[in-house]
């Protein structure tokens, strides 16, 4: 096991760590016993910051082991003193980290993907335009879940929660789509020759309108044609 020792990157997957039987513990805090050369700060299991120096020797780069998370695309976004399970093959000399332990007091704001593969042929490498996936992020406000049209679909197809505008998405590429505003309390529905929207009590239209049987306008019926 080691302990991160500074917040992974969020467009990295490897993080610095240091191996658990390199630290010396006295009344909570973390101490290095060897020769120091840098300062950090990191935090112990009360999420209370700590000072700490370490030898440049002690601690490395490890990159992020996907080990039973099938599907999962992104690093989980660790942070100074987060505990991770570390793993060596052989005389190989790469890392590898997971997560172990649930820390609930030191994760902050994460960004989360998952993408599986919908194509048929093998050897072909998928990415997110050739799978179907979902995203969860409170670093970016948003939730997302697509489809593609990568094994002959007739149609790629996206809801889109976008949490710190209130708005919500669903929409088709052909320019289909519905959506809510919760700031405005409006809701709209267009294609891509049309669309209606309500606002509160407002509703406007646009494109080529029909309308046929009858309609009560205050109170007294109207026969539309």
């Amino acid at each position: 096991m080691g302990v991160v020792i500074k917040d992974k990157d969020p467009k990295s997957d490897k993080i610095l760590v240091l191996p658990v039987e390199m630290l010396s513990q006295e009344d909570g805090l973390i101490k290095e016993d060897t020769k120091i050369i840098i300062d950090e700060t990191v935090v112990n299991q009360d999420a209370k910051p700590i000072p700490a120096k370490f030898d440049r020797k002690s601690f490395f780069t490890a990159r992020w082991f996907n080990g039973g998370n099938d599907g999962r695309q992104t690093a989980p976004d660790v942070v100074a003193g987060e505990t991770v399970e570390l793993w060596q093959y052989s005389d190989d000399q790469t890392y590898w980290w997971k997560t172990i332990f649930r820390e609930p007091g030191l994760r902050r704001k994460e960004h989360v993907v998952f993408a599986f593969g919908n194509i048929t042929e093998k050897g072909e490498v998928f990415d997110m335009s050739s799978s179907y996936g979902y995203m969860f992020s409170t670093r970016d406000k948003k939730i997302r879940i697509w489809s593609t049209t990568s094994d002959g679909e007739p149609n790629a197809l996206e809801m889109l929660f976008e949490t710190d505008t209130g708005n919500i998405r669903l929409r088709n590429d052909n320019g289909c789509e519905f959506g809510i505003d919760s700031r405005t309390n409006s809701t709209w529905m267009k294609t891509s020759g049309g669309a209606v929207s309500i606002r509160g009590s407002n509703i406007a239209m646009q494109g080529n309108i029909n309308v046929s049987g009858s309609l009560k306008v205050n109170g007294r019926n109207v026969k539309l044609e």
